[in-house]
């Protein structure tokens, strides 16, 4: 679970794109959103399960 610090929240659609921090760190990939009062809150798949469920395989690219 995540929570909007702008308090700006998601829209529909957005759901499989990335969560990420204000220095640029990939936390995850969006699941879903808070609704009516909860707008400001989502739920990600934290991307070290992202990793495990596809292998090992892949890395993030460096910048």
């Amino acid at each position: 679970m995540a929570r909007s610090t702008n308090a700006q929240g998601l829209l529909h659609g957005d759901s499989g794109g990335p969560v990420i921090g204000q220095n640029g760190e990939l936390y995850g990939i969006i699941e879903r959103r808070g609704e009516h009062e909860h707008g400001n809150l989502m739920q990600y798949l934290p991307i070290a399960t992202v990793f495990d469920q596809i292998g090992h395989n892949y890395q993030i690219a460096p910048s």
